[in-house]
């Protein structure tokens, strides 16, 4: 996975707005759709390479109730949640997201699952160096 590092400045830049949650005060224009206990919206700083592919689109699944995972949702929410996920799962998506003690959380306290959709063609090589945020990008779709 990887941001683009104009992305990543954006990111950096407007992720902590006075401690509110970024997630709960994101544009409305964000959200796709939603229902009484969770909605499914726009990666506001979405992704551009996974897997080795472009990435096509990347969104997100919330509930609309602030939990650090999964397992703190209830049984309802759970069953809204993953009726988004399968949704999109069968619509070509692919679903991840990272565990409550992962460091690279972005945003702890608001658990979110990302889906994302590939464009076809991979690369067949791509070199990624941590510091200064130099990708090469070689084969494939831009």
């Amino acid at each position: 996975m990887f941001r683009s590092r104009k992305n990543l400045r954006h990111y950096k830049k407007n992720h902590d707005k006075g401690g509110l949650c970024p997630f709960c005060q994101s544009k409305p224009d964000l959200v796709i759709e939603e229902s009484s206990l969770g909605y499914v919206r726009r990666n506001e700083f979405p992704y551009t390479l996974w897997e080795m592919h472009a990435v096509s689109d990347h969104l997100m699944v919330l509930p609309k109730r602030h939990v650090a995972g999964l397992s703190d949702l209830t049984k309802e929410e759970q069953s809204d949640i993953i009726a988004f996920i399968a949704k999109y799962q069968s619509a070509g998506y692919n679903v991840y997201a990272r565990g409550e003690a992962n460091k690279l959380l972005s945003v702890p306290g608001h658990q979110h699952t990302h889906l994302i959709k590939l464009k076809p063609k991979g690369s067949w090589l791509t070199l990624s160096v941590r510091k200064p945020y130099l990708l090469i990008n070689i084969g494939g779709e831009r």
